[in-house]
């Protein structure tokens, strides 16, 4: 593993405590964690916060990153209650630190939203990914595969809520997002076409969401 070859670097030539081993640490744990080698990342993510506790400060901007980085690990492995009580303590922290503007901010809603969707929390997770992307459009625009993938989530979150129409709008949206990012073949432009198509159909205009299916 590279990243595990340069924080054998990192170490000798800088030592733990600088700030390029603890970011590097923080990559090997997030690496490691979607290779699925779940024991060694929660070793590596419980390590690497400790670290940044120590040396930076809870409520510094590495510490946060990490935190979320591991809130993050945390939901995909679903342990939802571990995650939801770390984005919980992270969102408040989070506005203070980087500004409630910032798109960490926005990151952290969005991780918070997607966890609530998990959970089938349906109504909480379209209120936070509304705050996300409010300040994803006014800070780093529609072109952008964050403003992209969060139309998305909320997209999908108004299916679940039965909002079909609002639903359409958003995933349209979504779309002409994922177009001027990175355009129409990719697998975030596509699972916003399919669930297009399921809100078209909901609407029973089966004849165009054929053809978003297709």
């Amino acid at each position: 593993n590279l990243i595990a070859k340069v924080l054998v670097i990192d170490r000798a030539t800088l030592g733990e405590d600088h700030p390029q081993y603890i970011r590097h640490m923080t990559m090997l744990a997030v690496t490691t964690g979607k290779r699925g080698d779940i024991a060694a990342a929660d070793d590596l993510f419980k390590q690497v916060t400790d670290l940044c506790i120590r040396v930076f400060g809870k409520d510094h901007r590495d510490t946060l990153s990490t935190m979320i980085d591991r809130a993050t690990f945390l939901t995909n492995t679903r342990r939802f209650d571990q995650a939801e009580e770390s984005l919980r303590y992270l969102l408040p922290a989070t506005r203070k630190t980087f500004g409630p503007t910032h798109t960490v901010v926005g990151n952290t809603l969005e991780r918070l939203g997607r966890l609530e969707f998990e959970k089938r929390q349906f109504a909480d997770a379209e209120t936070h990914f509304n705050d996300a992307l409010a300040i994803f459009r006014q800070t780093l625009g529609p072109g952008n595969g964050y403003t992209a993938s969060t139309l998305t989530m909320l997209g999908r979150t108004r299916l679940e809520l039965n909002k079909p129409r609002e639903a359409e709008l958003t995933l349209r949206e979504s779309l002409e997002s994922w177009r001027l990012e990175i355009g129409e073949r990719s697998i975030g432009y596509a699972v916003a076409q399919a669930a297009l198509g399921r809100a078209l159909a909901l609407q029973r205009q089966f004849a165009v969401a054929e053809a978003a299916f297709l």
